[in-house]
Protein backbone atom coordinates (compact mmCIF):
# COMPACT_ATOMS: atom_id res chain seq x y z
CA UNK A 1 0.00 0.00 0.00
CA UNK A 2 2.75 2.63 1.17
CA UNK A 3 4.37 1.46 -2.44
CA UNK A 4 1.48 2.01 -4.62
CA UNK A 5 0.60 4.95 -2.72
CA UNK A 6 4.35 6.47 -3.24
CA UNK A 7 3.51 6.12 -7.40
CA UNK A 8 0.50 7.49 -7.55
CA UNK A 9 2.14 10.71 -5.84
CA UNK A 10 4.87 10.70 -8.20
CA UNK A 11 2.00 10.93 -10.79
CA UNK A 12 -0.11 13.91 -9.91
CA UNK A 13 2.96 15.57 -7.64
CA UNK A 14 3.40 19.12 -9.30
CA UNK A 15 6.97 19.43 -9.62
CA UNK A 16 7.19 16.60 -11.80
CA UNK A 17 4.89 18.42 -14.35
CA UNK A 18 6.13 18.85 -17.43
CA UNK A 19 8.26 22.29 -17.60
CA UNK A 20 6.66 25.14 -20.28
CA UNK A 21 9.76 25.07 -22.77
CA UNK A 22 10.22 21.99 -21.10
CA UNK A 23 10.90 19.93 -24.52
CA UNK A 24 14.23 20.26 -26.08
CA UNK A 25 14.85 18.85 -29.66
CA UNK A 26 18.05 18.48 -31.68
CA UNK A 27 18.83 17.29 -34.64
CA UNK A 28 15.70 18.20 -36.50
CA UNK A 29 16.88 19.72 -39.75
CA UNK A 30 13.93 18.45 -42.30
CA UNK A 31 11.77 17.62 -38.90
CA UNK A 32 9.73 21.15 -38.06
CA UNK A 33 9.81 20.96 -34.01
CA UNK A 34 5.51 21.14 -34.39
CA UNK A 35 5.60 18.11 -35.93
CA UNK A 36 8.22 16.43 -34.03
CA UNK A 37 6.01 17.23 -30.65
CA UNK A 38 2.34 16.68 -32.49
CA UNK A 39 3.69 13.09 -33.68
CA UNK A 40 4.75 12.15 -29.31
CA UNK A 41 1.16 13.55 -28.61
CA UNK A 42 2.90 17.09 -27.12
CA UNK A 43 1.96 19.80 -28.63
CA UNK A 44 3.09 23.32 -27.35
CA UNK A 45 0.72 23.90 -23.54
CA UNK A 46 0.47 20.41 -23.20
CA UNK A 47 2.27 19.84 -19.65
CA UNK A 48 1.97 16.26 -18.38
CA UNK A 49 3.18 14.27 -15.29
CA UNK A 50 6.81 13.21 -16.30
CA UNK A 51 6.01 9.65 -15.01
CA UNK A 52 2.99 9.23 -17.01
CA UNK A 53 5.02 9.93 -20.29
CA UNK A 54 6.07 6.51 -22.69
CA UNK A 55 9.41 7.16 -23.95
CA UNK A 56 9.55 4.15 -25.89
CA UNK A 57 5.98 4.86 -27.71
CA UNK A 58 7.59 8.51 -28.39
CA UNK A 59 10.28 7.21 -30.18
CA UNK A 60 8.69 4.20 -32.15
CA UNK A 61 6.67 7.15 -33.14
CA UNK A 62 9.53 9.30 -34.38
CA UNK A 63 10.76 6.83 -36.33
CA UNK A 64 7.96 6.79 -39.15
CA UNK A 65 8.89 10.17 -39.69
CA UNK A 66 10.23 10.00 -43.12
CA UNK A 67 13.54 12.33 -42.41
CA UNK A 68 14.15 10.35 -39.42
CA UNK A 69 16.11 7.06 -39.58
CA UNK A 70 16.44 6.88 -35.33
CA UNK A 71 15.19 8.72 -32.35
CA UNK A 72 16.16 9.01 -28.54
CA UNK A 73 13.92 10.13 -26.02
CA UNK A 74 15.06 10.61 -22.40
CA UNK A 75 12.67 12.16 -19.28
CA UNK A 76 15.19 14.07 -17.04
CA UNK A 77 13.47 15.00 -13.00
CA UNK A 78 12.07 16.63 -12.82
CA UNK A 79 10.48 18.02 -15.58
CA UNK A 80 12.21 17.74 -18.64
CA UNK A 81 12.14 16.00 -21.90
CA UNK A 82 14.83 15.49 -23.89
CA UNK A 83 14.87 14.24 -28.21
CA UNK A 84 17.68 13.73 -30.61
CA UNK A 85 16.88 13.17 -34.40
CA UNK A 86 19.02 11.19 -36.14
CA UNK A 87 18.02 12.42 -39.51
CA UNK A 88 18.61 10.79 -43.48
CA UNK A 89 21.45 12.53 -45.26
CA UNK A 90 20.62 13.90 -49.08
CA UNK A 91 22.85 12.59 -51.55
CA UNK A 92 21.11 14.31 -54.46
CA UNK A 93 17.59 16.38 -55.05
CA UNK A 94 14.62 14.24 -57.32
CA UNK A 95 13.18 17.09 -59.45
CA UNK A 96 9.36 16.78 -60.87
CA UNK A 97 7.31 18.55 -62.49
CA UNK A 98 5.31 18.60 -59.09
CA UNK A 99 8.20 19.35 -57.06
CA UNK A 100 11.68 18.46 -56.24
CA UNK A 101 12.72 16.09 -53.17
CA UNK A 102 15.53 15.20 -51.10
CA UNK A 103 17.23 11.64 -51.69
CA UNK A 104 18.80 9.59 -49.35
CA UNK A 105 21.56 6.51 -49.82
CA UNK A 106 18.42 4.02 -49.58
CA UNK A 107 16.20 6.19 -52.09
CA UNK A 108 13.85 7.35 -49.71
CA UNK A 109 12.32 10.76 -50.93
CA UNK A 110 12.18 12.37 -47.28
CA UNK A 111 11.70 15.91 -47.35
CA UNK A 112 11.79 18.64 -49.98
CA UNK A 113 14.77 21.46 -50.17
CA UNK A 114 14.63 24.46 -47.88
CA UNK A 115 13.27 27.54 -49.03
CA UNK A 116 16.18 29.29 -47.59
CA UNK A 117 19.19 28.15 -50.05
CA UNK A 118 20.97 25.89 -47.54
CA UNK A 119 24.36 25.97 -49.77
CA UNK A 120 24.73 22.18 -48.79
CA UNK A 121 21.80 21.31 -50.07
CA UNK A 122 22.28 23.64 -53.30
CA UNK A 123 26.02 21.74 -53.36
CA UNK A 124 23.84 18.61 -54.49
CA UNK A 125 23.29 16.68 -57.76
CA UNK A 126 19.84 17.71 -58.95
CA UNK A 127 18.40 15.35 -61.69
CA UNK A 128 15.38 16.06 -63.26
CA UNK A 129 12.73 13.44 -64.31
CA UNK A 130 10.77 14.27 -67.55
CA UNK A 131 8.67 11.20 -67.98
CA UNK A 132 5.12 11.63 -68.28
CA UNK A 133 2.53 9.44 -66.58
CA UNK A 134 4.71 9.44 -63.26
CA UNK A 135 3.06 8.05 -59.82
CA UNK A 136 2.36 11.28 -57.44
CA UNK A 137 5.22 11.39 -55.19
CA UNK A 138 5.03 11.91 -51.51
CA UNK A 139 7.32 12.20 -48.71
CA UNK A 140 8.12 8.88 -47.94
CA UNK A 141 8.13 7.43 -50.98
CA UNK A 142 11.16 5.12 -52.35
CA UNK A 143 12.58 4.88 -55.95
CA UNK A 144 12.59 2.94 -58.35
CA UNK A 145 16.17 0.57 -57.75
CA UNK A 146 17.36 1.41 -61.10
CA UNK A 147 15.96 4.88 -61.29
CA UNK A 148 18.48 5.24 -57.68
CA UNK A 149 21.18 3.77 -58.98
CA UNK A 150 21.55 5.29 -61.97
CA UNK A 151 21.21 9.13 -60.56
CA UNK A 152 23.86 7.99 -57.79
CA UNK A 153 26.37 6.54 -60.53
CA UNK A 154 25.84 9.65 -63.12
CA UNK A 155 24.96 12.27 -61.22
CA UNK A 156 28.61 11.87 -59.25
CA UNK A 157 29.83 12.34 -62.18
CA UNK A 158 32.06 15.58 -62.91
CA UNK A 159 33.55 17.18 -66.31
CA UNK A 160 36.91 16.40 -65.44
CA UNK A 161 35.34 12.57 -64.93
CA UNK A 162 33.93 12.73 -68.39
CA UNK A 163 36.99 14.35 -70.69
CA UNK A 164 35.18 17.80 -70.63
CA UNK A 165 36.01 21.00 -70.70
CA UNK A 166 32.65 22.00 -69.23
CA UNK A 167 31.80 23.71 -65.64
CA UNK A 168 29.26 22.07 -64.77
CA UNK A 169 26.90 18.91 -65.91
CA UNK A 170 22.99 18.71 -65.87
CA UNK A 171 21.42 15.22 -65.53
CA UNK A 172 17.80 13.88 -66.91
CA UNK A 173 15.52 10.93 -67.52
CA UNK A 174 12.80 11.18 -70.07
CA UNK A 175 10.69 8.71 -72.23
CA UNK A 176 12.38 9.10 -75.56
CA UNK A 177 15.77 8.99 -74.86
CA UNK A 178 16.15 7.70 -71.07
CA UNK A 179 19.41 9.47 -68.91
CA UNK A 180 20.96 11.82 -70.33
CA UNK A 181 23.66 13.84 -69.38
CA UNK A 182 24.00 17.37 -70.52
CA UNK A 183 27.14 19.92 -70.55
CA UNK A 184 26.73 23.65 -70.27
CA UNK A 185 28.89 23.94 -73.18
CA UNK A 186 25.91 22.37 -75.82
CA UNK A 187 26.66 18.83 -75.98
CA UNK A 188 24.35 16.15 -74.63
CA UNK A 189 25.11 12.34 -74.01
CA UNK A 190 22.39 9.75 -74.30
CA UNK A 191 23.01 7.48 -71.83
CA UNK A 192 18.98 5.35 -72.52
CA UNK A 193 17.27 3.33 -70.74
CA UNK A 194 17.97 1.10 -68.29
CA UNK A 195 16.68 -2.57 -67.75
CA UNK A 196 17.41 -5.26 -65.20
CA UNK A 197 18.61 -7.66 -67.58
CA UNK A 198 19.15 -6.40 -71.14
CA UNK A 199 21.18 -2.77 -70.35
CA UNK A 200 22.35 -2.22 -66.92
CA UNK A 201 23.56 0.06 -64.61
CA UNK A 202 26.94 -2.07 -64.41
CA UNK A 203 27.26 -0.85 -68.47
CA UNK A 204 27.91 2.81 -66.88
CA UNK A 205 31.47 2.59 -66.62
CA UNK A 206 31.68 1.63 -69.77
CA UNK A 207 29.83 4.43 -71.70
CA UNK A 208 32.01 6.76 -69.24
CA UNK A 209 35.10 5.23 -70.62
CA UNK A 210 32.85 5.82 -74.25
CA UNK A 211 31.90 8.96 -73.81
CA UNK A 212 35.59 9.84 -72.84
CA UNK A 213 37.21 8.75 -75.82
CA UNK A 214 34.30 10.61 -78.14
CA UNK A 215 35.30 13.99 -76.29
CA UNK A 216 38.60 13.72 -76.77
CA UNK A 217 39.90 16.79 -79.55
CA UNK A 218 36.60 17.13 -80.83
CA UNK A 219 33.94 18.14 -78.01
CA UNK A 220 33.93 21.53 -79.53
CA UNK A 221 32.43 19.61 -82.46
CA UNK A 222 30.16 17.73 -81.14
CA UNK A 223 25.94 18.10 -80.48
CA UNK A 224 24.69 14.97 -79.22
CA UNK A 225 26.22 11.61 -78.84
CA UNK A 226 24.60 8.38 -78.53
CA UNK A 227 26.85 5.83 -76.23
CA UNK A 228 26.00 2.14 -77.26
CA UNK A 229 27.52 -1.15 -75.13
CA UNK A 230 28.49 -4.07 -76.47
CA UNK A 231 31.66 -5.84 -78.45
CA UNK A 232 33.67 -3.82 -80.97
CA UNK A 233 30.75 -0.98 -80.03
CA UNK A 234 31.56 2.10 -78.49
CA UNK A 235 28.90 5.20 -79.44
CA UNK A 236 27.67 7.67 -82.47
CA UNK A 237 27.98 11.19 -82.46
CA UNK A 238 26.43 14.10 -84.15
CA UNK A 239 28.90 16.87 -85.10
CA UNK A 240 27.23 20.21 -84.66
CA UNK A 241 25.61 22.47 -87.95
CA UNK A 242 28.17 23.99 -89.35
CA UNK A 243 27.85 28.04 -88.77
CA UNK A 244 26.19 30.39 -91.22
CA UNK A 245 29.07 33.16 -91.92
CA UNK A 246 26.07 36.65 -92.43
CA UNK A 247 25.82 40.14 -91.23
CA UNK A 248 26.43 39.97 -87.53
CA UNK A 249 28.58 37.27 -88.04
CA UNK A 250 31.20 37.37 -89.99
CA UNK A 251 33.83 34.58 -90.83
CA UNK A 252 31.08 32.34 -89.85
CA UNK A 253 31.75 31.94 -86.15
CA UNK A 254 28.90 30.91 -83.77
CA UNK A 255 26.48 27.80 -83.98
CA UNK A 256 23.71 28.89 -86.64
CA UNK A 257 23.54 26.00 -88.53
CA UNK A 258 23.36 26.99 -92.31
CA UNK A 259 19.87 27.19 -93.86
CA UNK A 260 19.01 23.92 -95.59
CA UNK A 261 21.48 21.55 -94.02
CA UNK A 262 21.34 19.41 -91.11
CA UNK A 263 23.60 16.89 -89.11
CA UNK A 264 22.85 13.39 -87.40
CA UNK A 265 21.18 10.37 -88.65
CA UNK A 266 17.28 10.64 -89.95
CA UNK A 267 17.86 13.67 -91.41
CA UNK A 268 17.65 15.43 -94.93
CA UNK A 269 20.87 16.60 -96.46
CA UNK A 270 21.00 19.33 -99.19
CA UNK A 271 19.89 18.00 -102.68
CA UNK A 272 23.33 16.87 -103.83
CA UNK A 273 25.22 17.02 -101.13
CA UNK A 274 26.23 14.12 -99.36
CA UNK A 275 26.34 14.04 -95.78
CA UNK A 276 28.69 13.60 -93.19
CA UNK A 277 28.40 10.54 -91.59
CA UNK A 278 27.98 9.94 -87.87
CA UNK A 279 31.92 8.91 -86.60
CA UNK A 280 32.14 5.35 -84.42
CA UNK A 281 35.91 5.85 -82.38
CA UNK A 282 36.56 2.82 -81.30
CA UNK A 283 36.23 1.07 -78.11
Amino acid sequence: MAVSGAFYWLTVAPQFTLADGGVTIEGAHFTDPAVVRSAIGLPEGVTPNLFRLRTQDMRAALETLPPVLSAEVSATLPDRLGIVLHERTPIFVWRTAAGSWLVDVSGVLFAQPGPGGDPAEAALPVISDKRTNQPVIRAGARLDALDLEAARVLGALSPDQVGSRAHSLALSVDDSNGWVLAADTGWQAIFGHFSPVLHTTADIPQQVQCLRSLLVDREDQIAIITLAVGPGRCGTYDPLASPSPGPGNPGGSGRSPVPGRTSGAGKTPDPGRTPAPSHSPAP
